[in-house]
């Protein structure tokens, strides 16, 4: 297994090739891997569950009750009023229903309540979202820069074999030894290594990209750097995330407190019963021997049915409103400053993109100078190394120092299409 492992890194990447995913559609497939965002989800369909059936809550509740007793010994029978000194069995059955009329409107602030809370699960759900894309745009751009190095490792090789080329023509003239060309060779072979991880170094991104985006594994796609700077997708700062959960968390605060008010108000209820029951213990005393009286006549006799309006008026709570009321005050002042400092944050951090993104780029500036410098300090050597007047140790160190610079400013120009995207207005 480790060897099919080895090979499977090893193996050329073909990273121009024609199945080339932009980082929008990566985005996008990441999006619509479900995988992704199982808590999420989970989270923000139980709240519009839990806001659906909340409107049951105003509806009438009815419930049926039945019983069946065996008593012994000396005890009142509640259907006849009578005391029994034998076994006595009993059956009843009822249904009750009930309405809550009026409850001081705390069914509306609880439906705030549950409004908010699928906001807050949204918001969730966009962060998340959010942090995943970030994230994905982080991985599409180590595999782009990989690329660049193996271009320009491409590019070092080919300038190698020219040096190898003239190298063969110096050598017949006698001007060189062999020494420079098995040092040229080396430098191939070494160049070729460093290739070999930098493939590795792709494939095992791809495949990092492959499973956020819920492809298969093993399949193998181009990438093109050209689409960073052309993403749809806006990258929101955490700070923004933050400050909205603070201004939902402020409203719940808000409708929490009236629901705590409105249990002071007098409530209103309408609720009505209707039941039978039997009793061997109900005896019919207009017959000689006393039978009980028939299971038919005592369902029918002991029928009852009630109705009633209830109003519950609260008079003294304990003080549970009061404090209710000021720990909510507090809970709105620790909010309110979260929020602030939460936007202070963001402002911060805004401003910092800002800089970065300016120091950047005239860091940039100053090493395309500095590239043109070191190319006509190389192109010279190369001139001198023609001539014999300097060793092919000296054209290899300014060879390293050329595309070395070259690689490091086109990562720090893929680093600046990076920070655009973070500080997009």
């Amino acid at each position: 297994m480790r060897i099919i492992a080895l090979i499977l890194l090893l193996v050329p990447l073909n990273y121009f090739s024609q199945d080339t995913l932009s980082l929008q559609q990566c985005i996008d497939l990441m999006k619509v891997n479900k995988q992704n965002f199982i808590v999420q989800s989970f989270s923000n369909q139980t709240s519009l569950v839990n806001r659906k059936y909340h409107f049951y809550s105003a509806l009438p509740s009815l419930s049926a009750s039945t019983s069946f007793n065996t008593s012994f010994g000396r005890r009142l029978d509640p259907f006849t009023n009578t005391f029994a000194t034998s076994n006595v069995n009993s059956q009843s059955f009822g249904l009750n229903a009930s309405l809550n009329v009026f409850n001081g409107f705390s069914y509306f602030y609880k439906r705030n309540v549950l409004n908010t809370s699928i906001l807050l699960s949204q918001l969730d759900f966009k962060k998340s979202e959010n942090e995943q894309t970030l994230s994905l745009i982080e991985s599409y751009i180590n595999v782009c820069k990989a690329q660049l190095r193996l271009t320009i490792s491409d590019k070092k090789i080919k300038n190698i074999q020219e040096t190898q080329t003239l190298q063969r023509i110096l050598f017949k003239a006698g001007r060189i030894n062999s020494i420079d060309t098995l040092k040229s060779y080396i430098s191939i072979k070494r160049e070729e290594i460093e290739q070999s991880k930098i493939k590795a170094e792709i494939r095992l991104s791809q495949i990092d990209l492959n499973y956020k985006m819920g492809l298969p594994i093993s399949s193998e796609h181009g990438f093109s750097i050209t689409s960073i700077s052309s993403i749809a997708d806006k990258i929101l700062l955490s700070e923004y995330f933050e400050s909205e959960r603070l201004k939902l968390e402020l409203q719940n605060e808000v409708e929490n407190l009236r629901i705590a008010k409105s249990a002071l108000m007098p409530s209103i209820s309408l609720n009505g019963n209707v039941g039978t029951g039997f009793s061997t213990n109900n005896k019919d005393f207009t017959t000689p021997g006393n039978p009980t009286k028939p299971y038919d006549d005592q369902i029918n006799q002991n029928l009852y049915e009630s109705i009633g309006i209830y109003v519950n008026i609260p008079l003294f709570s304990k003080g549970v409103y009061l404090k209710q009321k000021d720990l909510t005050n507090l809970k709105k002042d620790q909010l309110q400053e979260s929020q602030k400092k939460t936007e202070s944050d963001q402002v911060k951090r805004m401003v910092e993109l800002d800089q970065k993104t300016l120091s950047l780029s005239a860091e940039i500036t100053l090493e395309n100078e500095v590239l043109k410098t070191l190319q006509q300090v190389f192109d010279k050597t190369q001139l001198l190394y023609k001539e014999g007047r300097i060793s092919y140790t000296e054209l290899e160190t300014n060879r390293l120092l050329l595309f070395d610079k070259e690689i490091a400013i086109e990562q720090l120009k893929v680093e600046l299409l990076f920070l655009k995207l973070q500080n997009e207005k």
